[in-house]
């Protein structure tokens, strides 16, 4: 396509498929935002591209590929974001390489580096790392779906900020953390998974409370 053939409908067709992308990828955790932008999306495809007929069975084939091309685009502008977004996040991670954590967590929406220095949660657009040494609580929660380890440094943040490190006992990390944990912390009572409710199994003092 030559240049001379760039319509002002076309422009407005991705300038408004990037300018949704940061909605979506702010809201990554509801469906119905990318499902909205999508939409939007593909009414301005149908102004520069193509109009179709509604009553025409074939085009409806039409209408679900291209809006699941739009969303597939989205997918890809968002691990492209994502990406250079967390690759330099933690520098703890390095020596392992950004790219596998990062692309498992956006396939996957959440994932864990866990080694004998640090832990780390990634989530899409969300990391929260902890050395051993930094972790100030560890909070138990243990009913009839299993348990849950949440870790924490213990300092607030904003919402959208995570802040806590969380771990069920489905996931196939979690021996390997609860192992690690009972070396840093020889005080924890190892029977904890038997005991129902919520329980603090380590806290310190916070400095400066």
């Amino acid at each position: 396509m030559d240049i001379e053939q760039i319509t002002p409908d076309m422009l407005w067709f991705f300038g408004v498929f990037f300018i949704t992308v940061a909605p979506v990828l702010r809201f990554r955790e509801n469906f119905l935002v990318p499902m909205q932008a999508m939409l939007l999306s593909f009414g301005f495809y149908t102004q520069a591209f193509w109009m179709p007929d509604f009553f025409v069975i074939g085009d409806w084939l039409w209408i679900v590929i291209i809006c699941i091309l739009i969303l597939i685009c989205y997918f890809i502008c968002g691990w492209i974001v994502h990406y250079i977004w967390g690759k330099h996040r933690l520098s703890t991670w390095m020596e392992k390489g950004a790219l596998m954590p990062l692309l498992i967590a956006w396939l996957r929406g959440k994932t864990f580096i866990i080694t004998d220095n640090y832990i780390i949660e990634i989530r899409r657009l969300r990391i929260f790392g902890l050395t051993w040494t930094q972790v100030a609580e560890i909070k138990a929660e243990v009913d009839n779906n299993g348990a849950t380890l949440y870790f924490t440094d213990a300092i607030k943040r904003e919402k959208e900020i995570l802040s806590v490190f969380t771990i069920t006992d489905k996931d196939t990390n979690f021996s390997q953390l609860n192992s690690l944990m009972y070396n840093n912390f020889p005080d924890i009572d190892q029977n904890w998974t038997n005991q129902q409710g919520e329980k603090i199994l380590f806290s310190q003092p916070i400095e400066g409370s």
